[in-house]
């Protein structure tokens, strides 16, 4: 399939938008940071055709245009996306002044796929970054729920030269999570594809993975937007899971 020729010319962003109303805080915030696996497996040689990168950037590009019209969103999320693997670990530049944009806003970066697999690194830029927007929304008294940061890969956590890192090297980061789960700071989710070590994302998120295996990435775009137009964006996202694994809800 080529996915070129299926591309849609984008439509304007929602036209009902208000940035105004927006910044104003009328609605409770809900910040969604996407954590996405750009390494070179998603997009290694013997692939099948699409490369399951050309599959995540075709998706996000339809998702986005769901996203800027979906009504429930308009002025209440938020979304910003930090990638590791090709150039390292990046947190795009996605508003006029910071990595959050408004959904209704919302155009996602062309992705590549190079290079090690630097999640810990990501996943540390990711709890920074959503600290950080905690500070900046409560400065403003902007109501909110936590954010929440949704982790997609495909491999397992490597150092600087590639190699995977062992479960303890895991386990501190998985700890501060953890910790900051517990003090209702953040939520964080890991959601795995085809050749992800299911067991490492299970100690990053024991209550909150989800292993896609070979399915479409939209299942794992939905879920996010589905979640954030919820009244309780948290327990929608971890009842969904709970739901697509089969198991029961806690």
């Amino acid at each position: 399939m080529n996915f070129s020729e299926l591309a849609e010319e984008a439509p304007e962003d929602d036209e009902s938008f208000d940035q105004e109303t927006f910044d104003s805080g009328v609605e409770k915030r809900v910040s969604v940071i996407m954590l996405l696996d750009t390494s070179k497996s998603m997009a290694f040689d013997d692939a099948p055709q699409p490369t399951p990168i050309d599959q995540l950037n075709h998706e996000l590009s339809s998702w986005a245009q769901d996203v800027r019209a979906d009504t429930r969103l308009r002025h209440r999320a938020e979304i910003a996306i930090i990638t590791f693997g090709s150039g390292g670990v990046i947190i795009h530049q996605l508003g006029e002044d910071g990595p959050f944009v408004p959904a209704a806003r919302f155009h996602p970066p062309t992705l590549s796929a190079s290079g090690v697999t630097p999640m810990l690194k990501a996943i540390t830029s990711a709890i920074d970054v959503s600290m950080k927007r905690k500070e900046t929304l409560d400065k403003e008294h902007i109501r909110r729920f936590r954010p929440l940061i949704f982790m997609l890969s495909d491999g397992a956590p490597t150092d600087d030269s590639g190699n995977v890192l062992e479960a303890d090297s895991i386990t501190a980061v998985a700890r501060e999570i953890a910790a900051l789960e517990a003090e209702k700071h953040l939520a964080f989710f890991a959601v795995g594809v085809l050749g992800a070590d299911v067991a490492k994302l299970k100690l990053l998120a024991p209550e909150s993975y989800w292993d896609l295996g070979v399915g479409d990435f939209s299942e794992f775009l939905r879920l996010m937007s589905t979640s954030a137009g919820k009244a309780d964006p948290l327990s929608h996202a971890r009842e969904e899971i709970a739901r697509l694994l089969g198991k029961s809800k806690t």
